[in-house]
């Protein structure tokens, strides 16, 4: 198995293609299949398969070095912060409009306080959202 690579450049723009292969024999000819078209995976994916087919025969070595791999928890952003977003998002926050009371929803909301969700759910739908 294989990570086949080509470029072709057609009118100054060049295309790049990515296939994950293997070579069979059939009779006296070398064919070779195409397992997945990886043309359109994310380049640290592309990577990954590379290094993962390079080491395949040494995959417990790199299992055991990324158990040497020091994993901490950064801070935490909330659930409050996604409704938060969401609320800017949708335009809930143009909704509330540029008043003293609207930025303090949104400030309050942003600090992590609850109260300040509810406030936008029942300012803009009228009805009052249990978080």
């Amino acid at each position: 198995m294989y990570l086949d690579k080509s470029k072709i450049t057609i009118k100054g723009k060049t295309y790049s293609r990515y296939l994950l292969r293997e070579s069979y024999r059939e009779g006296n000819k070398v064919k070779h299949r195409t397992i997945a078209n990886l043309t359109k995976s994310r380049p640290e994916e592309i990577r990954a398969i590379e290094i993962a087919l390079r080491h395949k025969h040494e995959l417990s070595k790199l299992s055991d070095a990324l158990k040497a791999v020091e994993y901490k928890q950064g801070q935490s952003v909330g659930a409050v912060w996604v409704v938060y977003k969401v609320a800017c998002e949708l335009g809930i926050d143009k909704a509330l409009g540029d008043s003293e009371q609207g930025s303090r929803v949104m400030a309050s909301n942003s600090e992590g306080n609850r109260s300040g969700v509810k406030v936008i759910c029942s300012k803009v739908s009228g009805v009052s959202c249990m978080l």
